[in-house]
């Protein structure tokens, strides 16, 4: 099969809708460790740059904001803060949780005939709408956790810390949001998820709150938790790239912690069980998919799309390069993340397979190119042509080049993990290598233009007359979770309940628009799929924010996804473009959009105003 000629950088020159990776690398080069960069590719510094010198902000779901007060001075946001009008009259409850089984919970009093969709979920657009339950007319407990009263659900959203003059930097090389369009894209979508899904007569009220310190100050880290929990007295938290102490502490104070967890270990959500939902996968989600992969389809044969004749001739011998602290914020090593390389061993074991090199890195920026060095001078030495990688999305930017410097040219696997597969980052990677590259991911297949996006079309429903910020996708997904579990939990909300729902929602999605999705107490991020990629050097496309550019990734068969068990034996298709799309729109949500717009939404939750 004849390989994709040299790579082009070029990517269309700057302005509004453009991204020029060269002024990416310039940034880099002039400023150094790119924190705020890395920030900006993971959506994790997208949120709101309030001004405020750290204060809490209360946002009802009309957008309005208010100074939540002071640490031990929590409730006078509840007066002044603003939500969307109430629901029907109180009934007496039931009693269920609504985590049996049949998705959805045990209503009250009906107060309107029940409008679900043919599939029998709610009224709305995606795949994954929770299962329809009857308009909830009820009494629905009052105050039955800490967080929740009679009309509300009070949910933190955390966010780290940014600099000034980095996020201006990035913002402008288009690859992350102003504050403002952040803030208005989440106020918006949850305007949309109060209306559409079943609250039992609660809304939503986010508490915007900015970190007090680094995300490497784990002190300031629990401090944060602690307040979020005992002052402002939430229910849940959300955050976007949270780090671990947070994390630790948020579970600890009892906080539904969502999206808990950048890949972590199996051992963090085994610690946080019932209490940490959403996210990415655990880490061994992504080797067992790796060995089964790797075990049915690429052992024994050889390294033919490598860029090394020997290599080509002879059969593969799988090496892997693995992060052995957080791949956000750095940090000591993380035994559980060695724990997890030996189970990846054992894994590919089962296909008498053995890995002849591992080495893992620290994350660190200031030393990432010594340590590239050093890790490809023994991937090269063991002779590995096949080396996949997990860790953070910019370390491969030096570990690509130094395998170039040092004339090693292996396939490179892609393994999905921490957004590796991505776009915007896959053309930041040295395209001598990155040609060689192909794997598994569990992103979903991309629509063809922002404008067919999910989180697209569901802004539009709420607020047509504005456009959302270009990281909504990745904005809208803890916000679904939230508010399945809501939905899920029934009248009686409370962390248990919530747990018992999550459990309780049925299988969703496995489109290539949508991955499957479901929970369970032992892997509760929700993501069982994966589907088949590799990385096309002279294709053009969009990248996940919409900037046009050449290097795409390609989705195999149109996207199609495999739960573990289900990898073919046949050799991959990688490399070949027959079937293989950069990008798809699915009609489903076309079609779901268009029966929104055939009601007008009230002033309130809209599940019986058709």
């Amino acid at each position: 099969m004849t390989k994709p000629g040299p790579p082009s950088r070029a990517m269309g020159g700057m302005g509004k809708d453009r991204v020029d990776v060269h002024l990416l690398q310039r940034i880099y080069d002039r400023f150094g460790v790119p924190g705020g960069i890395l920030a900006a590719l993971l959506v994790v510094s997208m949120l709101v740059e309030d001004g405020s010198s750290g204060d809490d902000l209360v946002v009802g779901a009309d957008g309005a904001s208010v100074d939540a007060g002071a640490p031990g001075e929590q409730g006078s946001s509840s007066e002044t803060s603003t939500t969307l009008a109430g629901v029907a009259d109180a009934g007496a409850p039931t009693g269920a949780t609504g985590a049996d089984g049949s998705g959805g919970a045990a209503p009250g009093s009906a107060g309107a005939a029940v409008d679900c969709r043919t599939d029998g979920r709610l009224r709305g657009i995606g795949y994954t709408m929770p299962p329809c339950v009857p308009v909830f007319a009820g009494d629905n407990g009052g105050a039955t956790a800490r967080g929740v009263t009679e009309d509300k659900v009070i949910v933190a959203l955390w966010q780290a810390q940014s600099d000034p003059a980095t996020a201006a930097l990035v913002t402008a090389a288009g690859v992350s949001d102003p504050p403002e369009d952040v803030r208005r894209t989440i106020d918006a979508l949850v305007r949309y998820f109060n209306t559409h899904y079943e609250t039992y007569g609660r809304q939503v009220e986010l508490v915007y709150v900015t970190a007090s310190g680094a995300t490497t100050d784990d002190q300031a880290m629990r401090a944060d938790a602690v307040h979020i929990a005992q002052d402002i007295g939430a229910f849940a938290v959300i955050a976007y790239g949270e780090p671990r102490a947070f994390d630790e502490e948020a579970v600890a104070q009892g906080l539904i912690c969502i999206p808990c967890g950048l890949s972590p270990p199996r051992a963090f959500y085994e610690s946080a069980r019932g209490l940490a939902f959403g996210g990415y996968p655990p880490n061994e989600v992504y080797y067992e998919h790796m060995a089964e992969y790797i075990g049915k389809r690429l052992a024994g044969a050889n390294a033919k799309w490598s860029g090394d004749p020997l290599f080509q001739n002879q059969p593969r011998r799988f090496g892997l390069i693995w992060v052995e602290n957080s791949p956000l914020a750095g940090g000591p090593p993380d035994p559980e993340r060695k724990a997890a390389v030996d189970f990846y061993k054992r894994e590919l074991a089962k296909y008498g397979v053995t890995l002849v090199a591992d080495v893992g890195y620290q994350f660190d920026l200031a030393r990432v190119q010594e340590q590239a060095t050093n890790v490809i001078a023994q991937m090269k030495e063991a002779g590995v042509s096949n080396l996949a990688f997990v860790g953070d999305p910019l370390s491969p930017i030096f570990f690509t080049k130094e395998a170039t410097r040092q004339r090693y040219y292996p396939e490179w696997f892609i393994t999905g993990n921490f957004v590796t597969d991505g776009v915007i980052v896959g053309r930041l990677y040295d395209q001598t290598q990155w040609q060689h590259a192909f794997g598994i991911s569990f992103l979903y297949t991309l629509p063809t233009n922002f404008e067919q996006g999910l989180g697209y079309l569901e802004y539009k429903t709420v607020s047509p007359d504005d456009e959302p910020a270009t990281s909504i996708a990745t904005l809208r997904m803890p916000l679904e979770t939230l508010f399945t579990g809501i939905h899920m939990a029934g009248p009686e909300l409370t962390t248990e309940t919530f747990a018992e729902g999550m459990y309780a929602f049925p299988r969703s999605g496995g489109v290539p628009s949508t991955w499957l999705t479901y929970f369970t107490p032992d892997d509760p991020t929700g993501v069982r799929d994966f589907r088949e990629v590799w990385w096309n050097v002279t294709g053009r496309g969009e990248d996940e924010y919409g900037h046009d550019g050449v290097g795409v990734t390609m989705n195999v068969d149109g996207g199609r996804r495999y739960e573990l068990g289900q990898w073919p034996t046949t050799e991959p298709r990688a490399f070949d473009p027959a079937g293989a799309v950069v990008s798809a729109d699915d009609p489903y949500f076309a079609e779901q959009f268009a029966n929104e717009q055939s009601h007008q939404h009230p002033a309130g939750p809209c599940r019986s105003c058709r």
